[in-house]
């Protein structure tokens, strides 16, 4: 059966949206006799009804969807606030007197980068024309190197040093990362192309709107890169025909991207030799600017072997000019911000002070991370929410013991995990000025983006041959307002930027805390023990064995339960939930509250927690995001996450007095829980 929740409340607010994380200010309807109706009243709405419109009702029908972000919310207000901080920081700094800046310090660094950005901005005259005249002559040189390739070989080699040079991987993306069969060490691993569109358009033809949008976009680069209108336009079709070829190749399922250890496969430079002969494992090498040396594990990891292997079939000299495209094309998107418009760059619509920031966060984010923490992390708070932490691994620690269909190898293993992990809470410790660090300054903004991102890139094929430190604060800077769980470090990392606003604050309850940056805490470690990461043992190494067949058997079948749960639900009174696709984020939600309304037992307090949980996820947006967010999101809406959840917990009856025949009621025989 249908779960429909708060009917009458959809039913006022249809002509706007509804409240699955869509609320916006209806427009009043006309009467025949010509009289607007009067306005909804959020009061009307009952907590048994929609506990989430109960909550955020007034909040939300008085927001707006931010025209940028495409939505408004919780989330959104507190990002606001970290980036109006950063603002103000990044703008001190650049006030300031660059005498008094160590060199390679984050303040010189952050200075000169904002400068350069700031003046080439503001500039219409013999400065800025210097410096387009630059960027021109240098990247029509690396056009030329590119087309001057006569074939694989040679084009490989020479997208390998603009790879290393500028910092972009040009063909088959890469990325350093912990080995999911040993944490200790990293591994190279090669994703499939993210250049056109997924496997979802592959059969699309050309004349669609995708497929022509796509197809006018590469006409564009290659225009502005080339010069010939003609032959850019033959080119970028057959590269999209190119494009369209590969997206329907590949094993890579966009429903199960988080599920990253069913993709991993690594492969023996040997192996790769005879699965892609005309590219090899040399080509892939050359082509990302390294050699076999750089890689001494001898493996790469393959997420998606069928688009690779398919790629490999499609180096022809027929092909040989559309690889060519694909790598300048990819360079083109990559230095957009910092490119003339003649070049396909951005054109510069925003003000000097907003680009020269932009420019920062993105280039320059550990750096800011460094001087936000400095300026607001409090070693109180930090101290208040690991002691909350602790609370939960605690409650959490009896919640397992007392479970009663696990057998007690089962208990002690996850138990022994939830003690093991590590806790990243706040920022790190800023790292040692190298005074070296200063040369990444070039002499406009275009070369600095060349020096810091072929620096990073220099250091992560280093660290391939490197001892993993365990840092897991180097999962997300500190102002990105976020948490998350990393399986093979066996952390969590709970940002600085989170611990703000209605999430966390020093001067509100326990309880209220609880319901905001404890439910996220709760939610991170659940994440150890659903559906995906239950898979990597205490010490985050990938070994499914670790869980006896019984105990997996059984908790397959409480997944099966929470799957036919959500997918009672609906967005816009029609759309179902995934329940499969959000299951494990659904299973954190329900741990974490679980776990925290056994800490809490005093109703007024659970009150609290229910209350807080709910402001925390007040969120709105327009009705085509929520649909594709119920395609791809492997959250739940932001109402149901509020509304699924509570509906499970006996207290929130009583807290409420819900009773049979109110909206949210579920019946006690099918109020499931985690634990």
């Amino acid at each position: 059966m249908k779960r429909k929740l708060a009917t009458s409340v959809m039913a006022t607010l249809l002509t706007a949206a509804t409240f699955t994380g869509c609320v916006v200010q209806p427009v009043p309807a006309e009467s025949e006799a010509g009289e607007t109706e009067a306005a909804f009243d959020p009061a009307s709405i009952k907590p048994g009804d929609d506990f989430y419109g109960y909550i955020n009702a007034e909040n939300l029908l008085n927001s707006e969807v931010d025209p940028m972000t495409g939505s408004y919310g919780t989330f959104n207000t507190i990002q606001d606030t970290v980036n109006d901080q950063i603002e103000v920081i990044i703008r001190d700094v650049a006030a300031g007197d660059r005498s008094t800046y160590v060199p390679g310090s984050n303040e010189q660094l952050i200075y000169d980068a904002y400068h350069q950005i700031y003046d080439y901005t503001t500039d219409t005259g013999d400065y800025r024309k210097s410096v387009d005249s630059y960027i021109t002559e240098d990247f029509l040189e690396v056009y030329s190197r590119i087309q001057a390739a006569n074939n694989y070989d040679e084009l490989f080699d020479v997208i390998g040093d603009i790879s290393n040079e500028y910092g972009v991987d040009l063909i088959i993306p890469t990325r350093v990362m912990n080995n999911i069969y040993d944490a200790d060490y990293n591994s190279l691993v090669l994703f499939h192309i993210n250049m056109g569109m997924g496997k979802e358009f592959s059969d699309i033809s050309l004349g669609t709107y995708k497929a022509n949008n796509l197809q006018e976009d590469i006409h564009k680069k290659l225009y502005a890169i080339s010069g010939s209108y003609e032959d850019s336009g033959d080119r970028a079709t057959k590269l999209t025909y190119l494009l369209m070829e590969l997206s329907g190749n590949t094993n890579y399922d966009i429903d199960d991207y988080e599920n990253m250890n069913s993709y991993w496969a690594s492969y023996s430079n040997e192996e790769i030799d005879k699965i892609a002969p005309n590219m090899g494992s040399n080509g892939v090498y050359k082509m990302l600017g390294m050699t076999s040396e750089d890689n001494k594990s001898g493996e790469i990891v393959i997420m998606d072997m069928e688009q690779f292997s398919y790629i490999d079939t499609l180096l022809t000299d027929e092909n040989l000019q559309c690889f060519k495209d694909i790598a300048i094309c990819t360079l083109i998107n990559e230095y957009s911000t910092v490119l003339p418009s003649s070049l396909g760059g951005s054109d510069m619509v925003y003000t000097n002070d907003y680009c020269a920031i932009n420019f920062l966060n993105d280039l320059f984010s550990e750096q800011i991370g460094e001087l936000y923490a400095a300026e607001y992390l409090d070693p109180a708070a930090v101290e208040d929410v690991t002691n909350m932490t602790h609370d939960i691994i605690d409650e959490y620690e009896i919640l397992i013991d007392e479970c009663e269909w696990m057998e007690p190898e089962t208990k002690a293993g996850i138990i022994s995990k939830l003690e093991n992990i590590t806790l990243f809470i706040g920022a790190d410790e800023p790292h040692k000025i190298n005074p070296a660090d200063a040369d990444l300054i070039g002499d406009n903004a275009y070369d600095t983006r060349k020096n810091v991102m072929g620096d990073y890139r220099k250091n992560t094929i280093a660290s391939l041959n490197e001892i993993n430190d365990g840092n897991g604060f180097k999962n997300m800077d500190p102002q990105v307002v976020n948490a998350c769980y990393n399986p093979s470090m066996n952390c969590i990392n709970i940002t600085l930027g989170i611990m703000n606003g209605t999430m966390y604050s020093p001067d509100a309850s326990y309880a209220a805390n609880m319901g905001g940056i404890g439910m996220v805490v709760g939610h991170e470690l659940s994440h150890a023990f659903d559906s995906n990461c239950i898979d990597y043992d205490s010490d985050g190494i990938y070994n499914p064995d670790w869980i006896c067949e019984d105990d997996r058997e059984d908790y397959k079948a409480l997944e099966e339960q929470f799957i036919e749960y959500y997918n009672t639900y609906t967005v816009l009174d029609v759309y179902h939930v995934d329940g499969e696709l959000t299951l494990g984020e659904n299973l954190a939600d329900v741990s974490s509250i679980e776990c925290i309304l056994y800490i809490i037992t005093d109703n007024d307090q659970r009150k609290e927690v229910f209350e807080s949980y709910a402001t925390n996820w007040a969120a709105i947006t327009t009705d085509s995001d929520a649909m594709m967010r119920l395609e791809f999101d492997e959250h739940a809406p932001d109402r149901v996450r509020v509304n699924a959840v509570v509906s499970l917990f006996d207290c929130f009856y009583e807290i409420y007095d819900v009773k049979e025949g109110d909206a949210m009621f579920v019946a006690p025989e099918n109020r499931i829980h985690r634990w």
